[in-house]
């Protein structure tokens, strides 16, 4: 009996110390790296927006035309940036309303469309998806405004540097 719960306990303290390690900085680590990923299900329709300290890219395929666009982003547009990936609580953001963020983007499509994130930094990445045919009413749900408020904020970012259209 002791040592299951010595096991347990063992199993619980590691699942703590893992999720704890899941938590974003205080502050934008230097290796700081950002995805965001639509993809359009049945409609032939993809986008994908890398950020990082480095250089930032936009790539889009909407009906086999394919556009790209590299720029940059100033440590000011960054930092403001991953504050507002703070502020909307990114690292406990889960589309599936668990509560422990998970450790690697997974994205089912199964025909709809599907947005993608995730935030990369020091080896570690968390990551989540949303299947944005599928959206609840429900206003209680923060998960779902902190996400919908991160989507406006990169969708700003694309319009603010690049000339690409949204979907």
């Amino acid at each position: 009996m002791k040592l299951i719960l010595t096991v347990v306990l063992i199993g619980l303290s590691s699942l703590f110390a893992q999720q704890e390690s899941l938590k974003l900085p205080h502050k934008r680590p230097s290796n700081f790296e950002f995805e965001y990923k639509t993809y359009g299900g049945m409609y032939n329709f993809r986008s994908e927006l890398k950020i990082s300290k480095d250089s930032c890219s936009y790539s889009q395929i909407d009906q086999n035309v394919k556009t790209y666009k590299k720029f940059a982003l100033s440590d000011e547009e960054l930092d403001k940036f991953y504050q507002l990936l703070k502020e909307n609580k990114f690292d406990n953001i889960d589309a599936d309303l668990k509560k422990a963020a998970k450790p690697k983007t997974t994205v089912i499509n199964d025909g709809g469309k599907v947005a993608a994130m995730s935030v990369l930094w020091d080896k570690k990445e968390i990551g989540h998806s949303e299947d944005l045919d599928y959206r609840s009413d429900s206003e209680k749900d923060e998960w779902k405004k902190n996400w919908d408020n991160i989507v406006n904020a990169v969708y700003l970012i694309i319009a603010n540097h690049t000339n690409i259209g949204q979907k």
